[in-house]
């Protein structure tokens, strides 16, 4: 079982920009693969986390880093641009193990994850974070 709440956020910064160079390489290895070449793992947290720290540290986290709320978004002439947004929500996918090895869970999460390209440059907001929760857990 699933479930998707949204966790919001607000930050200092905000604009549209041109890629760095850093940034316009990786774009073009992007388009150049076809694949939006995640970078993804498997944390375990710490005995005892409950949702509300969990929420309260991604909200921190979103807040924090501008690097974390760029988005790539296309101009009207096609070139790739980073959107660094000052505010929005992030969903954060709650993954109820039920009988099965949290591990195995979540490494199948994240193998899910990395399989699937990241959604349109146009989309408003960041979108990519989750948590695994073994049973019993608050």
């Amino acid at each position: 079982m699933a479930d998707r709440i949204l966790i919001p956020f607000e930050g200092e910064g905000s604009g549209v920009e041109e890629l760095t160079w850093g940034q316009h390489m990786v774009w073009e290895a992007i388009l150049a693969c076809g694949s939006s070449m995640h970078m993804s793992g498997v944390t375990q947290l710490a005995e005892g986390a409950t949702l509300e720290e969990v929420v309260a540290k991604w909200r921190f986290v979103m807040s924090r880093y501008q690097a974390i709320r760029t988005r790539l978004r296309l101009g009207a002439d096609g070139r790739a641009l980073q959107a660094v947004a000052s505010s929005g929500e992030i969903p954060l996918e709650i993954v109820d193990a039920g009988d099965g090895d949290p591990a195995e869970v979540a490494e199948a999460v994240r193998a899910r994850y990395e399989a699937t390209n990241f959604d349109s440059p146009t989309a408003s907001a960041p979108s990519c974070c989750w948590r695994m929760w073994p049973p019993g857990i608050p």
